[in-house]
């Protein structure tokens, strides 16, 4: 009888039903980004930047996290890639149960290698479908943006104490911001 609590903090943690339904002004409707994105090194909420190299390979995986939810679908949550020119490009479906949608650039920008015309943001529109607390689908719709940023492949990004660098700027105790005369940039300590 003791490990019952513990079977229940089990089970509650797993949960794919809600505990309420939230009733205020959604992220779509307050034109928030809200996706929450992996990738290029770096998690982040809402836009992910990424800077890669033109002629550089496309087997980098991108990854949007989701909760677990519970739906009537066979995928739970619909993905859609907009290209450059706003017209739709790759879509993902999230299969129920799944927490992630991943993809590798190959995949969204159809080529096995970076070129200067795949720089520029890629809108991320996204559905979920979810069962409330009272066992009725609904869905939300989410957003955020992927900004490829395609650096030419002869630059070389300058690093902390490069002996090339000019200029050296405290930005707190920790931090600083080193500074090229060609403005090649770094931050250097701890920054976050």
């Amino acid at each position: 009888m003791k490990f019952l609590p513990i079977m229940l903090l089990a089970l509650v943690g797993c949960k794919e039903i809600p505990d309420a339904l939230d009733l205020s002004l959604s992220a779509e409707e307050g034109k928030d980004a809200t996706a929450i994105f992996e990738g290029c090194g770096v998690k982040t909420d809402g836009y992910l930047f990424c800077r890669v190299w033109e002629e550089s390979s496309t087997d980098r995986e991108i990854k949007i996290h989701l909760p677990k939810v519970e739906c009537d679908r066979d995928n739970c949550v619909e993905i859609q890639i907009i290209n450059l020119d706003g017209s739709p490009g790759m879509g993902v479906g999230v299969p129920k149960g799944s927490t992630e949608a991943s993809f590798k650039l190959s995949q969204m920008l159809n080529s096995d290698e970076v070129d200067r015309s795949h720089d520029g943001e890629y809108r991320v529109l996204a559905r979920t479908y979810f069962k409330g607390p009272d066992g009725i689908q609904r869905q939300s719709r989410f957003s955020g943006a992927f900004r490829l940023w395609v650096l030419k492949k002869n630059y070389q990004r300058v690093v902390c104490n490069d002996p090339e660098r000019g200029w050296t700027k405290d930005l707190n105790k920790n931090c600083t911001a080193e500074y090229t005369t060609s403005m090649r940039a770094a931050l250097c300590g701890e920054c976050k």
